[in-house]
């Protein structure tokens, strides 16, 4: 087992560099789909979907130690995707996502950065 995770590249002192970018990927991919099925649709499916996505980024970011870094990571991704909506599509909506989660991101990592 030891040569396959030196052949893979895995350090065992960093294991915790590997848990926060599961952990990370997992709520930003979680937060995109809560802001596409409550921005986009209006069904009951989709509000659903979108509560319960929030609920899954929320305790991502609430179990890492570093949940300081994930919330601003997280932040950071659903800014550029409203970035990328405002660019592409010209919807009005989009400014509605794109500038709070830009304006909490550059708040979050000026406030917390130097921790």
């Amino acid at each position: 087992m030891n040569r396959l995770a030196k052949i893979l590249g895995l350090d065992r002192e960093k294991s915790w560099w590997y848990r926060d970018i599961a952990l990370a990927t997992l709520a930003a991919v979680a937060a995109l789909w809560a802001v596409v099925a409550l921005g986009v649709e209006r069904s009951n499916f989709d509000t659903k979907l979108g509560i319960a996505c929030i609920v899954i980024a929320i305790v991502c970011c609430v179990i890492s130690p570093n949940r300081l870094a994930l919330f601003g990571g997280v932040l950071s991704i659903i800014a550029v995707q409203g970035w990328f909506a405002v660019l592409m599509s010209r919807d009005t909506r989009a400014w509605w996502i794109a500038v709070p989660s830009t304006i909490m991101a550059i708040g979050s990592f000026a406030l917390f950065g130097k921790r």
